[in-house]
């Protein structure tokens, strides 16, 4: 059982009391709600969604297994650089995987678009 911190029922209190009701502080203000428990109808029968989303996340975190520790090590870095309050493996999930590419193109007669390229040809 989680203890509850401050006075129980006052403003200050959050925790979960015999794991039947909860006391939580959100960005709104203070909160007081029944203890939130999956039922196990749902555990055992996900929905498309859930599923879809559990498929996506073991694929993504199959990927980032499979990648070199240099490149895990540029998602660390990158996620330094960005200030992302996760370690590069959050970040990575966050972004759908995938390799970290920056481009600085001088040339202004490439132009990116989706994925497609123009090129307005040669200045002489």
């Amino acid at each position: 059982m989680a203890k509850v911190y401050g006075p129980l029922l006052s403003v200050d209190a959050k925790g979960t009391v015999a794991k039947s009701i909860t006391f939580q502080n959100r960005p709104k203000g203070k909160a007081v709600m029944q203890r939130p428990v999956a039922s196990k109808t749902s555990l055992e029968n996900p929905t498309v969604a859930q599923q879809t989303q559990r498929a996506l996340i073991k694929s993504l975190v199959e990927q980032w297994q499979a990648l070199s520790s240099a490149v895990k090590d540029s998602w660390n870095e990158t996620a330094k650089e960005i200030h992302y309050s996760g370690t590069g493996y959050h970040y990575f999930i966050k972004m759908g995987g995938g390799y970290l590419c920056e481009y600085d193109w001088a040339d202004a007669r490439v132009e990116w678009a989706d994925g497609d390229v123009s090129w307005s040809g040669f200045s002489v």
